[in-house]
């Protein structure tokens, strides 16, 4: 079947400069490639008010619960009928709470006919002027659309980067908007430590936004309004309770924010899918483009199990609200060894509510591919590195969508998200016209 491409000609909107930065506390599978106008390439598989975003208060050392309450329950009155000290209070992203009890507690909870899902909180972790190599191989360099040959210009679209922080380089401009869940501001909370020392979000970050100036290196949508949302970063606060805090200052802001990068994965298999899938949908649900790296286990979407909706799966990747990146090489256009990809169907479910596709890919559970193998951006010490995982390939795709937007518009509900992220596998290649075959 040939390829349709979108029609852009006559499209570009006017761009208008941001208002001043803002901080808020509290193996055996096929592929496609993606061409949209003027050579844009990316790489996929063959195979939603502003009340207050949480309570923070004094916990105990007893397990950290994710309460998932029925809409419209009074949340604030079942904390205070069963005694509850909450950590935080989600308004947005889910109508519960996080919060340390008992097992005697869990139970009446469970029993109660308000709560739909008590989930014990797990560990997540990060999938981790010169023109990079994904930059080049998916052709952003060539789109007319956010290029600036060294001068600034800004694009009127606004990409939330759900992650560990951001801290200053050269290259990216200040964020527009901060918020954390922890610490007391958006910096790199990975920078110096020895787990990831060149950091994570910063890196993230440059392969979205790094600016097309005249030097170091430039990103896939420069000029885009970048948003720090720090919701994860070394223990004690990798944990899920963090994230969907950040997710619930994403829907929040969901009138303006119209894409969300979440290099993030789940780690073992005590996930509350539950909750992570209801935080998600409303992200979704906002018009929202919640992009998601795959992960780097060598394994499929429904995890070691092989059953979706359990706790081993990628998170938030396996969801089917979530456009889901796996990597590739983009100097060899071969699949990435490391990464996680699609081939079982998601009816293979636990949950019944998230056992079927809302876009038709190819590549199954995987919407697309892109460059994740030896990755040049920003780092986190002013300096810049190389790097290769999905957390890299998934914010080529970030960019794509806010460049697709930045034409074409956003989405304002959830069928709008379905389109973008159908017209961006629809214009794919297939992957026996890489350039290896």
């Amino acid at each position: 079947m040939p390829l349709s491409c979108c029609n852009f000609a006559g499209l570009m909107p006017s761009f208008p400069q941001p208002a001043p930065p803002h901080t808020y506390m509290a193996k055996s599978f096929r592929a496609r490639l993606f061409i949209p106008p003027l050579l844009f390439l990316l790489l996929s598989l063959l195979l939603r008010g502003a009340p207050a975003f949480a309570a923070i208060i004094v916990t105990n050392n007893l397990p950290m619960q994710i309460v998932c309450c029925q809409d419209g329950v009074d949340v604030d009155a079942l904390i205070k009928k069963y005694g509850l000290s909450p950590k935080y209070i989600y308004r947005h992203a889910l109508n519960g709470f996080a919060a340390p009890m008992d097992s005697a507690t869990i139970k009446k909870l469970q029993s109660d006919s308000r709560v739909l899902t008590v989930e014990a909180d797990g560990i997540v972790t990060l999938a981790d002027q010169t023109i990079p190599t994904g930059v080049i191989r998916i052709g952003a360099n060539t789109f007319p659309v956010g290029r600036s040959n060294n001068a600034y210009l800004p694009l009127n679209v606004d990409v939330a980067v759900l992650d560990c922080g951001i801290n200053p380089n050269p290259d990216l401009l200040p964020s527009y908007q901060t918020f954390f869940s922890f610490s007391s501001d958006g910096s790199d909370s990975f920078v110096g430590t020895t787990t990831i020392p060149d950091g994570h979000g910063t890196l993230v970050t440059g392969v979205i936004a790094a600016q097309d100036n005249s030097f170091g290196v430039v990103g896939v949508a420069p000029g885009v309004r970048i948003w720090n949302v720090k919701c994860t970063g070394p223990a004690p606060y990798n944990n899920w309770n963090n994230v969907i805090l950040g997710m619930d200052f994403a829907i929040a802001n969901s009138s303006n924010i119209a894409v969300a990068n979440i290099s993030i994965n789940n780690t073992g298999t005590g996930a509350p899918v539950g909750a992570i899938a209801s935080a998600i949908h409303a992200m979704v649900r906002g018009g929202i483009v919640v992009v998601a790296s795959a992960g780097n286990l060598t394994n499929d979407l429904a995890g070691t199990d092989g059953v979706f909706g359990t706790g081993d799966d990628p998170l938030p990747a396996s969801l089917p609200d979530a456009m889901a990146v796996s990597a590739m090489d983009p100097l060899t256009d071969t699949f990435a060894t490391f990464s996680n990809f699609g081939r079982l169907p998601r009816t293979n479910s636990a949950n019944s509510n998230i056992a079927a596709n809302y876009v038709l890919s190819p590549g199954g559970t995987i919407d697309v591919a892109a460059p994740g193998v030896n990755i040049y951006t920003t780092g986190g010490s002013n300096n810049y590195v190389t790097k290769s995982g999905t957390s890299f390939a998934a914010p080529h795709v970030a960019g794509l969508v806010a460049l697709y937007i930045a034409v074409n518009g956003r989405a304002t509900n959830e069928w709008g998200v379905y389109k973008i992220r159908q017209a961006i596998v629809d214009n794919s290649l297939p992957q026996s016209q890489w350039r290896t075959n």
